[in-house]
């Protein structure tokens, strides 16, 4: 991994209301979403309703006191057995340095705050302002995650059953840590894989850990920016190639 030589598509989102589809700026949009999706299958999103100042909030007033609970307050993120990739994960075999938490449906505010009970169970300011901040930040990502997904299903002409498929889904806001390498040393804290969902929406802090794939098989670095999140195609999108031996 690590080539620098090339860089996502990058699309601009800054003149497309999300709540409005239609319009020239939102018809400029699709085309370049549907391009590169089918070339790369990742882009990067131009998003500057997901100001800097809510991003600070997000990453340094609400993710960072979070990872700094005790393993045991952190494993109580759980959605039973039967959903083990849904909540808390640290010390996986084969990811180490690699932790996170999620809430099911952190578009909601119900659901923030129950995850923030569990991690807070004595309340306090914790509580209180993670949960304003990560509901604010999830919705904004949501809003163009559910644009996004729009244009997808107009491009490829089953937009009439946009409502019903949006009915159908629920989403999962993730919150990572990866541990930095003692040594000047690229490591790889999470391997290479394929999303199963739909649509996956990244939103770096600080320090280029993401790394995507071309289909010409060269390793992009994703560089973290304060107004831009990476979009990436998940294999519930994907078409699969068939080929045919004639011999």
């Amino acid at each position: 991994m690590g080539g620098e030589a090339k860089k996502l598509p990058r699309i601009d989102f800054s003149e497309v209301d999300p709540s409005a589809p239609g319009g020239q700026a939102w018809g400029t949009a699709r085309g370049e979403v549907m391009d590169a999706l089918a070339t790369f299958g990742c882009f990067e999103a131009h998003y500057p309703a997901l100001a800097p100042r809510l991003r600070a909030e997000l990453f340094e007033g609400a993710v960072r006191p979070l990872f700094a609970l005790s393993a045991d307050a952190k494993r109580r993120n759980c959605y039973g057995a039967d959903r083990p990739f849904h909540g808390y994960l640290g010390d996986v075999p084969g990811f180490p340095g690699y932790e996170s938490l999620a809430i099911v449906d952190g578009t909601k505010d119900e659901s923030v705050r129950g995850f923030a009970r569990l991690m807070w169970p004595d309340g306090g300011d914790n509580s209180d302002s993670f949960c304003g901040t990560v509901v604010e930040a999830a919705q904004r990502i949501f809003q163009l995650e559910e644009a996004v997904r729009r244009m997808v299903m107009e491009g490829l002409g089953v937009a009439k059953h946009h409502d019903a498929l949006s009915a159908s889904m629920w989403h999962l806001f993730r919150m990572s840590e990866y541990k930095a390498p003692n040594a000047a040393e690229k490591v790889v804290r999470y391997g290479a894989h394929q999303d199963t969902n739909w649509l996956s929406v990244v939103c770096q802090h600080e320090v280029a850990g993401l790394e995507m794939q071309s289909r010409g098989g060269e390793w992009i670095v994703v560089q973290p920016s304060p107004t831009s999140l990476v979009f990436m195609v998940g294999n519930e999108l994907r078409v699969p190639t068939l080929a045919v031996d004639a011999s």
